[in-house]
């Protein structure tokens, strides 16, 4: 139930479905949104779904990248890894920052500190893809973009918990 003086919710149900009133927008992708965390499994864990979904786009940036670069120009598979790596990591940065974890700022300073901060997590998962690249592709013999498939989900997990602890506002972290 609503309290129409101040536009409050009474109950759990009424809290989620005000929440959602507030801001519809009417968009194909917007429909799309208010259905899917209608569902409260998905609603549960939105912000990590939103973190996979998005990553996915940094993950097609480094892929192509990866591909291109040692396919076609001929660079050498670990450098081009690391180029395609930094690519999909500032691509990530903005979508994470903007739209997973909705930490806005007009201080340029808290935002060049967030962006360094989350650098440092990334160039550690960087440093670990490139020695699982090495391992897969040197040692056992896997194509490079198995390889890096490979260590791309096992880096993810790593990822993901730095950059929340990192772009979360709940944790007052960049705050």
């Amino acid at each position: 139930m609503i309290d129409k003086k101040s536009n409050a919710c009474t109950s759990n149900s009424c809290r989620f479905t005000n929440s959602l009133l507030i801001k519809k927008k009417t968009t194909i992708f917007h429909r799309v949104y208010y259905y899917l965390i209608s569902i409260p499994i998905i609603y549960r864990y939105k912000v990590k779904l939103k973190y996979v979904s998005l990553g996915l786009f940094g993950e097609i940036v480094d892929f192509t990248l990866l591909f291109v670069l040692t396919s076609f120009l001929n660079v050498f598979y670990l450098l081009s890894a690391i180029i395609a790596y930094l690519s999909g990591m500032i691509a990530n940065f903005f979508l994470h920052k903007n739209i997973t974890f909705k930490y806005h700022t007009n201080n340029f300073w808290k935002s060049l500190a967030s962006f360094f901060r989350y650098s440092m997590i990334s160039i550690s998962g960087l440093i670990i893809t490139l020695i699982l690249m090495s391992i897969f592709v040197e040692l056992l013999g896997i194509h490079y973009l198995l390889a890096k498939l490979i260590a791309g989900i096992i880096v993810f997990f790593i990822n993901y918990s730095g950059h929340s602890s990192v772009l979360s506002p709940k944790l007052g972290v960049v705050n």
